[in-house]
């Protein structure tokens, strides 16, 4: 009960008695089976309604907040621009008269000091006009969070209520609304509406920072989260559309754009891929090629029966080519971390350190587990090498997996370190799966300046409908391949989120009861929203399974937890002091004052 209820034992005892008083599993069934059959629902009627009208009150006050502070800020707008006219009208009063003005006309001093003192009462209206923005902006942001305060006791009592409630009417798997997810508010993104308010085109450098290539309507839509009122987010686009930093790419119907600042970068990238082409003095002797790739056939022959394919013998002895760039295009489970393993070993051979990097923690820990590369993520070692550490020398080989996800503005700082360093680049990804997360496609560009090795036969799926279903979701066939595990009965529908949320983790649950806990499984999503819904569902099957011995509340960035003993957590945050790194996973040890978690490699 007390473990349900997520309280100390002591105090359900004080509540509810002794547990000798209480009566058992049978006469507590037998007991509802005699109250009335639409209490509950009755109940849970008059639940919903008052959780309606409470959510309907915060609703209004919310509103009438949000119009406030619009108000608030067009009020603020409208008294900076009336100061500044007024202030310049003042200036022009001002102004000397008689001998002085004449003698200013006649000196030619009139225009200069005239426009010295404009602008210097331009800079005074500047730093006030900020200083008042500044302060409205912070005072907005403590109204909302007062508000947001406001609505915790009543979402608690909400969460105590639904909770109880869904208990009684015996819906089993449900998530927990005392553990809501609580994402982060992007203040950042609320103070910079000043900086693009008075600078418009400074929006230029947010949308190409994500996009390559963008149009009139990319440019309307962003700027329309900074600037609410239509007049003033037409001239905005204007202003933005006369911008020097604008670069008019196709003049057709729908016309295309991007920055000078990408397109100088674009140009830069090209250049230096072509010279490092040209380099020739990165090869590996043939002896110690024939030595690894006959090694890894011995490997695959005792582990699984099999060798090297072609395509992949012929990826091996392509990357440890004489060039100082080597790119390999591979699909998914094509055979590019054998391939790896055995270059690794042909480089080693030679006397070459290999390093390997990666844009995810998880695809960095997958490229060292596989191929015995040192590795880390591509941030890691940017930000290594930056402050003078694990800097690459001459003769050095950087392996970048999933090389299609860097984008343009990554990959020329990566470049240009290798290059400085005199080392050695392979890239292996392939630019048809998860495009980069910022600006430009620098892999695809790639491929078309330099000869590029191509692993295209799927080896990981053993049935040649999954290998073929592979190559379609990896080039964007989604429905053809949903279509191929529906005929195979690996599709399984329900009625709503809700229902397909259970299934989805009755079936984890009884696939760890099964086959025990060491063996692993993966529930996916794609929103954070719907992967803490998952979470909190299987959790609560293992609540009810008794898997939890003791739980204990704990306050985090996303909300209130419940952690028990043999939870595997993943850690979110930086921290030198706990040598601890995003994307880092473990399994609670301990729980006192402080909580115990061994650091993992993360794995799925």
């Amino acid at each position: 009960m007390s473990r349900w209820l997520g309280a100390k034992a002591k105090d359900v005892r004080a509540r509810l008695g002794m547990p000798d008083s209480l009566p058992n599993v049978a006469g507590a069934v037998a007991l509802l089976h005699t109250q009335p059959s639409d209490d509950l629902q009755i109940q849970c009627k008059d639940a919903d309604t008052i959780i309606d009208l409470d959510l309907a009150a915060f609703e209004t006050k919310r509103k009438t907040l949000a119009t406030a502070q619009r108000a608030a800020r067009a009020d603020l707008d409208t008294n900076q621009k009336q100061r500044r006219a007024a202030a310049f009208e003042q200036s022009d009063i001002d102004q000397p008269h008689g001998l002085r003005a004449l003698w200013q006309r006649v000196t030619g001093q009139a225009q200069t000091i005239g426009k010295q003192q404009r602008a210097q009462r331009l800079d005074e209206l500047d730093e006030l006009d900020r200083e008042e923005q500044e302060t409205l902006i912070q005072r907005q942001l403590y109204e909302r969070r007062t508000l947001q305060a406001q609505a915790e006791p009543m979402r608690f009592r909400h969460a105590l209520t639904q909770k109880t409630l869904n208990h009684a009417v015996g819906r089993s798997l449900q998530v927990d609304p005392m553990q809501p997810l609580i994402l982060p508010v992007d203040e950042v993104a609320v103070s910079a509406r000043l900086t693009i308010q008075q600078s418009p085109e400074t929006i230029l450098e947010l949308i190409s920072d994500k996009n390559e290539f963008f149009t009139r309507n990319d440019i309307v839509r962003r700027l329309g989260h900074y600037i609410e009122y239509p007049v003033a987010l037409q001239q905005a686009v204007e202003q933005t559309l006369q911008s020097d930093e604008l670069v008019l790419v196709t003049n057709d119907a729908n016309p295309r754009y991007t920055t000078r600042t990408l397109q100088a970068l674009s140009d830069k990238l090209r250049e230096e891929v072509l010279a490092m082409d040209r380099n020739s003095c990165h090869g590996v002797a043939s002896h110690h090629v024939d030595d690894a790739i006959s090694h890894q056939n011995s490997q695959l022959q005792n582990r699984v029966g099999a060798s090297l394919s072609d395509e992949q013998d012929q990826a091996i002895r392509h990357i440890v080519g004489a060039q100082q760039l080597s790119v390999v295009v591979g699909l998914a489970g094509a055979g590019k971390s054998t391939m790896l393993a055995a270059a690794h070993q042909a480089w080693t051979k030679q006397g070459c350190r290999v390093i390997g990097a990666a844009i995810a923690g998880k695809a960095a820990d997958g490229l060292q587990t596989a191929s015995g590369i040192d590795s880390r993520t591509l941030a890691s070692w940017m930000y290594s090498w930056k402050n003078g550490k694990h800097t690459l020398n001459a003769g050095d080989v950087l392996v970048l997996d999933e090389a299609g996800m860097v984008g343009t503005h990554q990959m020329v700082e990566v470049v240009n370190h290798v290059t400085a360093a005199g080392a050695k680049l392979v890239l292996v990804g392939d630019p048809e799966q998860l495009q980069p997360i910022n600006a430009g496609t620098p892999l695809r560009n790639m491929t078309r300046l330099v000869n590029t090795a191509e692993l295209s036969e799927i080896r990981r799926q053993s049935s040649s409908w999954q290998r073929q279903a592979s190559v379609q979701l990896a080039r964007g066939h989604i429905s053809a391949a949903l279509a191929a595990y529906d005929t195979n009965g690996d599709v399984h529908r329900r009625d709503d989120q809700a229902q397909a949320i259970e299934a989805l983790a009755r079936d984890y649950l009884a696939d760890e009861r099964e086959s025990g806990v060491r063996h692993r499984r993966l529930a996916l999503a794609h929103r954070r929203v719907d992967v803490h819904k998952i979470n909190q569902t299987i959790r609560s099957g293992k609540q009810q399974r008794g898997d939890f011995e003791e739980e204990h509340r704990v306050n985090t960035a996303h909300g209130l937890r419940s952690i028990a003993v043999g939870d595997r957590l993943l850690l979110t945050k930086n921290d030198r002091d706990l040598n601890v790194r995003n994307g880092m996973i473990g399994s609670v040890e301990s729980i006192g004052d402080e909580i115990t978690v061994p650091r993992q490699r993360r794995r799925c």
